[in-house]
């Protein structure tokens, strides 16, 4: 990694804690769901996801397609870690959830 990349590096490893678990939690409680662990880490990736939306204002830009490589990459990589339970701030969101619903 560059320091071309270091803040997106930042973001795209706090997406799912600063994003992605967030908005999950508040979509389950206004539903009034009770989902599974499974269901929860699916909806936290699909918000993660959203933000695909905003790598693609960047095309046309210098080196675009080293940078969505490298995006493209690392959202890989978080979304797998949460999909596999690995995302301790996902996993510890579902907890609060569920206690608190």
């Amino acid at each position: 990694m560059t320091d071309l990349y270091f803040e997106l590096n930042l973001f795209l490893q706090d997406l799912a804690k600063n994003y992605g678990a967030p908005n999950a939690s508040y979509y389950f409680r206004i539903n009034k769901i009770k989902p599974s662990r499974e269901e929860y880490r699916k909806k936290v990736v699909e918000f993660m996801r959203h933000y695909e939306y905003t790598l693609n204002s960047f095309a046309g830009t210098p080196d675009y397609d080293k940078f969505r490589s490298f995006a493209n990459d690392m959202m890989k990589k978080m979304v797998d870690e949460v999909l596999s339970g690995d995302n301790k701030e996902v996993e510890k969101r579902y907890k609060y959830y569920m206690m608190n619903e």
